[in-house]
């Protein structure tokens, strides 16, 4: 398949070296990026008012009704979703900078590692000296994996997509497997009791430490205490970056395919994309909402393994009901004036340096 073709002012001399003009944008990209930081923020604004370490620990942490109805509502219509969101339209990015690479004949590799070693730096600023939930340092890791898709066929990085989404699914299996074994061999049953009961036990004192180190005033207690936090994240890359790298590709895919390019000859493609993205979404999200105060997140478990099923599915699947939506909406007047505020927070300096 030829290259995506693109406008003759994003193949200009100066496209490389300023920022791009309003006339040059996809306006949808950047309304389907505002939505993404909306919805981030509305994730993360549940996880800001608690410790990292929570995540690890059973149970819920807010208590009352209403609590509870927002916090499912949280797991159903956001969590994992609008990352997902964010880091398609991060690999789609990465497909407009290589089109504009292409055209005016420059090598794409070097131009797009720059980028990443400057998001990596902002990655980290941000992650040491104000949140340890950062995304930005994992995007700029991953990024790197981008470039083995440089000059990938379409078929290829659909496959290589549900590759990628399959793998944390598959270490999930694995250890379930193993603890199930474990727990049916002679002693098996104490001895795991007893080291995931110590286990559960130590993300509770993190917990705790944490909250007693940003309750303080000691600026050095609190950047150690993040710190700590970073390592236990970093650490999670293992399982939870290949759902990020799958979305990437996506996006890169979307962008090689030219869904955006020509959204009117692609509009049936966007309304069946909604519709098996809704039916599977919806399915994926009630199994895996229904479970998730159930289960120890720090325990592998049957139960474990079914929610995580379904947030495998359904979060890429409601990720792309949104995604193709918003996109067509946006062929519409009506639907356009409804979306087109979004753009504004889509334009933010820093998602704009994402794209």
């Amino acid at each position: 398949m030829k290259e995506p073709i693109i406008s003759s002012d994003v193949a200009s001399q100066d496209c490389l070296l300023k920022p791009t003009s309003p006339a040059e944008r996809i306006q949808v990209i950047d309304s389907l990026r505002g939505f993404a930081i909306l919805g981030i923020l509305m994730v993360n604004t549940l996880y800001f008012s608690m410790p990292i370490f929570s995540m690890m620990t059973e149970g819920e942490h807010f208590p009352g009704t209403g609590n509870a109805i927002a916090t499912w509502a949280i797991r159903f219509f956001s969590e994992s979703k609008f990352y997902s969101l964010f880091s398609l339209l991060f690999g789609l990015g990465a497909g407009i900078l290589y089109s504009r690479a292409l055209a005016k004949e420059r090598k794409f590799a070097p131009f797009f590692g720059r980028r990443l070693l400057v998001l990596l730096f902002i990655g980290l600023f941000h992650a040491i000296l104000l949140w340890s939930g950062d995304i930005l340092v994992v995007y700029a890791v991953l990024g790197f994996l981008l470039l083995l898709f440089e000059k990938a066929k379409p078929r290829t990085m659909l496959i290589w997509f549900f590759i990628f989404a399959a793998i944390p699914l598959l270490i999930n299996a694995l250890s379930t497997d193993a603890i199930v074994l474990w727990k049916i061999s002679p002693g098996g049953a104490a001895a795991a009791a007893q080291t995931f009961g110590k286990q559960t036990e130590a993300f509770k004192k993190l917990v705790d430490a944490a909250i007693a180190a940003y309750s303080g005033t000691d600026w050095f207690t609190m950047i150690k205490m993040r710190l700590n936090e970073l390592a236990f994240m970093y650490r999670a890359i293992l399982f939870y970056g290949w759902s990020v790298l799958s979305m990437f590709v996506l996006g890169l895919w979307f962008w090689r395919t030219e869904r955006f390019q020509k959204l009117e000859m692609n509009y049936k493609f966007f309304r069946n994309l909604m519709w098996v993205g809704l039916i599977l979404g919806l399915a994926g999200n009630l199994v895996y909402a229904g479970l998730r105060g159930e289960i120890n997140p720090a325990v592998p478990s049957p139960k474990g393994l079914v929610a995580a099923v379904g947030i495998t599915i359904g979060a890429p699947a409601l990720c792309l009901f949104y995604l193709s939506l918003i996109t067509r909406l946006s062929t519409e007047k009506w639907g356009w004036k409804l979306i087109k505020p979004l753009s504004a927070v889509g334009r933010t300096a820093l998602s704009n340096y994402l794209l």
